[in-house]
């Protein structure tokens, strides 16, 4: 069961990472306006943060 929760957080991490990379490349095409952009990334990185800290979480009690 850990197993399957393991894959299933590593598949929202890199979502979440490859969210971060399209919000950048946003950013330096100015496609969103500058102020809109922060906070989206911001949030992403913040995403990127817990789901790769719930992973590392899930991996130790794993072990």
């Amino acid at each position: 069961m850990i197993d399957e929760f393991l894959n299933k957080i590593t598949i929202v991490l890199e979502e979440a990472d490859e969210s971060d990379l399209w919000i950048e490349i946003a950013k330096r095409a100015g496609l969103v306006k500058p102020k809109r952009i922060e906070s989206l990334q911001a949030e992403a990185i913040e995403l990127v943060k817990i789901f790769n800290a719930t992973r590392t979480t899930a991996r130790n009690h794993k072990s």
